[in-house]
């Protein structure tokens, strides 16, 4: 089995996507926590580069999933670009171990991937077909659907959801992540 590092923005979104990919890969993969108290701000900087080194050699992990929000559609190359230049310089520093798992426009794309599993959370009806990572702004989307249940949609509340998420649903509709998956897949194979 391959123990695989996670990182993510915040804590919240390393747990969600180690949720999401808990169950598909239980007999493939153990997820690690990399990096963990680091958030935001700190992305960018050295002592970022050099936790994330440290724990991937520490934890004896193989690969690193690496994932940031784009904060905007897939049309704005330069932020692409931006994104992919950041990874190039921590994928660096773990000897080229890491995939990068870029969430177009954020990580709730991936939520509304799988709106059944929102709508049944949030007692809610809203209906969403087609890319996820085509719509603008999902997260503002799931607080206003969420509006009226007891406790609405809060970024705190996203490994929950992810937890209880379709997989197969996610890696079908949004395009992004079934790249990504595909391309995880590859390299659990090759043990690389």
């Amino acid at each position: 089995m391959m123990k695989i590092g996670v990182v993510g923005e915040d804590p919240n979104d390393t747990d969600s996507i180690i949720n999401l990919m808990r169950k598909p890969y239980k007999d493939k993969a153990q997820f690690v926590k990399l990096a963990e108290r680091v958030s935001g701000s700190a992305l960018g900087t050295d002592k970022l580069l050099r936790i994330i080194a440290e724990e991937f050699a520490f934890k004896k992990c193989k690969l690193a999933i690496i994932t940031r929000d784009l904060d905007g559609l897939k049309t704005e190359t330069k932020k692409i670009r931006e994104m992919n230049n950041w990874f190039t310089r921590v994928d660096s520093k773990i000897d080229n171990k890491g995939i990068f798992l870029l969430n177009i426009y954020e990580m709730e794309a991936l939520i509304m991937a799988d709106i059944k599993t929102f709508n049944k959370t949030y007692n809610t009806k809203y209906k969403f077909s087609g890319d996820p990572s085509l719509q603008n702004d999902p997260k503002a989307i799931l607080k206003h659907e969420s509006r009226k249940h007891k406790k609405p949609y809060h970024v705190n509340t996203c490994s929950d959801i992810f937890s209880k998420m379709d997989f197969d649903s996610v890696v079908k509709n949004c395009n992004y992540f079934g790249i990504f998956i595909k391309n995880l897949d590859k390299r659990i194979a090759t043990g690389k």
